[in-house]
């Protein structure tokens, strides 16, 4: 089997019902769904029931968090891919993963693009971006978990997910498995998922960025992390956020330099 969908639900009936009809939907039939639910109060129960003949494992039980919720369908997932969908995050049409699956890939973790969605505005995001991804890339962007296959074989090798943190922790596990462990990392330019900006990530800001800078401080030596003190986001200059676009920007850094210094890099 090349892929397992998990699922967490919390008291989202409604978003869950739209993320069990994308997946259910797709033309691709090689994976299976797990649905993990946090012992909803709201009917939650009564959605996961109408599809069950579709959904190949879930249980609804209390749990301690997200990635408790998360840990849970890892253990009970058999796929040689994880892939992550919230309640209220979905797959964009039908034949996504028939298209995914075109590409031959065996990457150890292999990404593409998400469409965030609010109540009045929708936007394109493509995360990092590519697949040669440093630490300064994790930590002035993301990738998009809602758009990423990971290696189920990984969980092994670098642990669950950490539920000591309560929004951080799937950014933790890019930091152990693609910094500190090298991981194999494939960018697919193509939009796969949708993505529900309510989210707890998303409306815990500077949870999550507090998180982060623990993880940093945790995880590498003062030295490594000299070079990056400006990358906090909420206090940076205007200049800061200027340098950032331009290394970005391939073409603007290669001008840059060369008017600067003579060179191109």
């Amino acid at each position: 089997m090349k892929l397992s969908i998990i699922t967490i639900n919390l008291n989202n009936k409604s978003g869950l019902r739209k993320t069990i009809e994308s997946v259910i939907s797709q033309t691709y039939k090689s994976f299976e769904y797990l649905v993990i639910d946090g012992a909803s109060t709201d009917d939650s129960i009564d959605e996961i029931k109408e599809s069950a003949d579709k959904i190949n494992y879930w249980i609804s039980e209390p749990d301690t968090g997200i990635y408790n919720a998360m840990n849970k369908g890892i253990l009970n997932a058999k796929g040689e891919y994880c892939l992550f969908l919230n309640s209220g995050d979905g797959l964009l049409h039908a034949d996504v993963l028939t298209e995914l699956f075109q590409d031959n890939f065996n990457e150890d973790i292999v990404y593409g693009n998400v469409i965030k969605q609010s109540e009045d505005t929708t936007e394109l995001s493509k995360g990092i971006g590519k697949s040669d991804i440093t630490l300064y890339d994790l930590s002035i962007d993301r990738i998009n978990h809602q758009a990423c296959l990971i290696k189920r074989e990984l969980f092994t090798k670098f642990g669950l997910y950490s539920e000591k943190y309560r929004i951080a922790s799937d950014w933790k596990f890019f930091i152990d498995s693609i910094i500190v462990g090298n991981a194999s990392v494939k960018y697919i330019d193509k939009n796969i998922s949708f993505f529900d900006v309510e989210g707890v990530s998303s409306t815990n800001k500077g949870k999550a960025h507090e998180e982060t800078m623990e993880i940093l401080r945790l995880t590498f030596p003062p030295r490594v992390l000299s070079d990056i003190k400006e990358l906090d986001r909420y206090k940076r200059s205007k200049v800061v956020q200027w340098y950032d676009k331009l290394i970005k920007n391939r073409l603007l850094l290669n001008l840059y330099n060369f008017l600067c210094h003579g060179r191109t890099k």
